[in-house]
């Protein structure tokens, strides 16, 4: 299997421990961010000494040490400018470990042009941001929101999205 894991943040920490830990040799890191001091506390492949440095640098060579046989491949940039679905097609399954909505609507826009399965997770302000626009629906200051979302909602991740939250809703 080979996986592309976008976003080495705390998601992105754990969904790389984790295939390493399962086995997965063949694996590809992209993100454009430092490791900043606030990180090490909810990122398990950081270390206080690797403050400063490339996070999806830092995360290969952390794979690297649990999983010696890896082969792991580092993008550094935004994802708009380093990614194209063509080179998504490549990869078996795409982890989206992005704390930003509209890149993780850019990401799955790319698997689904690539045929690729994108496997996305969420956590904290981010799905409530998304809970709240889609609560407040027709109010005024959400005119823009519907207007980013709506030529996307068939996507399979939005689908997911919007089916969790009226589940919720509900419940």
């Amino acid at each position: 299997i080979q996986a592309l894991v976008v976003g080495a943040g705390a998601i992105g920490n754990e969904v790389l421990k984790n295939l390493a830990l399962l086995g997965v040799r063949k694996l590809s890191i992209v993100d454009l961010d430092r490791i900043e001091i606030h990180n090490l506390t909810r990122s398990v492949l950081f270390r206080e000494g690797d403050v400063g440095l490339s996070k999806a640098g830092v995360a290969a060579m952390r794979v690297g040490e649990l999983l010696p046989e890896a082969t792991v491949t580092v993008i550094e940039g935004p994802l708009e400018t380093t990614l194209r679905p063509s080179m998504i097609a490549k990869y078996d399954v795409v982890f989206s470990c992005l704390d930003n909505f509209e890149a993780r609507l850019s990401l799955n826009e790319m698997c689904l042009l690539a045929g690729v399965n994108v496997v996305s997770g969420m956590v904290g302000k981010l799905l409530h941001d998304a809970e709240d626009g889609v609560r407040r629906g027709g109010r005024e200051d959400d005119k823009a929101i519907e207007h980013e979302i709506a030529p996307r909602q068939n996507s399979p991740e939005m689908r997911l999205c919007f089916g969790l939250i009226h589940a919720r809703e509900r419940g």
